[in-house]
């Protein structure tokens, strides 16, 4: 014997959309994460402070991106970096570990950024710093050396290892991960509320309103028998009750007493599935009510949206 339970198609509509929101949820934070690598995303919560060369060799070789320097002297090399308009953001100092010297790129602010007069020592300086290799920068200073790359930093003790003063590089590298950690946690709520909706199905939407009506469960005991008994018409996942629309579309349901109902008129619009992305115009039918507040209901095709229109005209409406 067929017996209808409109609890359960609550609940099957509510787990399909779940599926989907999941697939969504988890592509979004895929996107995410990939957009953030591609940024060249560090790890700003891990910084190390080498006391010797041989710390911070083995700091850059295990993936370490930043360092922190205390009290220690810089002497200017005679090198800075500009940007598009020539004007000097960075001046370049050594820094002494042992017997290895590293090129570390400070702010000019900080080193009186002038091209023609920087200061030639910055003593008892404190940094943090993230490490690369630029090869172009090695090969120009070994070139005013007439030297190689390889003999130069044999010959004069220098790294390869460049340093650049990262104040405002690791704040942005903050922000970067409490965004992806922001969206990684919105989704994860939102997942569970959606899941909370698919377990309790008195936090569906549609179920909520049923209280101006009654009680809810009273409600969804009448409609079952309803269905069984008292049906009108249906198309689809659309039905015509004696008392109440009950509709179910890709996540969308509606369920409306028919005494709220003032109006009824076809319309196309986008249909959405689960509410996210359109996949084109459709038939709906578009339910003006008492308190000015309209519903849309999809129905297959223009010809059922006319039967469904006369139906509700003549037995909701007049």
């Amino acid at each position: 014997m067929y017996c209808y339970d409109i609890r359960k198609q609550i609940r099957t509509e509510n787990r399909r959309k779940l599926i989907g929101e999941i697939v969504i949820m988890i592509t979004l934070v895929f996107i995410t994460a990939l957009i953030l690598l591609t940024c060249n995303l560090k790890n700003p919560f891990v910084v190390v402070e080498p006391s010797n060369s041989k710390q911070l060799d083995k700091a850059y070789k295990s993936g370490v991106d930043y360092v922190r320097f205390k009290h220690v002297n810089l002497e200017f090399t005679g090198y800075y970096k500009t940007n598009e308009s020539n004007e000097i953001i960075y001046n370049c100092y050594a820094l002494t570990l042992d017997d290895t010297k590293y090129f570390v790129f400070v702010p000019a602010k900080d080193s009186d950024g002038n091209k023609e007069s920087p200061k030639s020592e910055i003593n008892n300086y404190s940094f943090t710093a993230n490490m690369q290799k630029d090869w172009k920068l090695i090969e120009k200073v070994s070139k005013d050396y007439d030297s190689e790359k390889t003999e130069f930093l044999e010959e004069y003790g220098v790294s390869d290892i460049i340093l650049n003063e990262a104040k405002s590089d690791r704040m942005e590298m903050y922000l970067l991960w409490a965004l992806f950690m922001l969206i990684v946690i919105i989704s994860l709520v939102y997942l569970v509320l959606s899941l909370l909706q698919v377990k309790l199905i008195t936090r569906d939407k549609a179920v909520k309103k049923l209280v101006n009506y009654g009680n809810i469960q009273e409600i969804l005991d009448s409609i079952n028998k309803e269905v069984l008994s008292e049906k009108i018409y249906e198309s689809g996942k659309t039905k015509l009750l004696k008392n109440w629309i009950i509709s179910f579309d890709l996540g969308d349901i509606h369920i409306i007493p028919k005494q709220i109902i003032q109006s009824v008129t076809l319309i196309k619009e986008k249909r959405k599935v689960y509410g996210f992305f359109s996949i084109g115009e459709a038939n709906f039918m578009e339910l003006t009510l008492t308190d000015g507040a309209k519903e849309a209901v999809y129905v297959k095709s223009s010809l059922i949206g006319e039967e469904m229109k006369q139906i509700i005209e003549n037995e909701y409406i007049s």
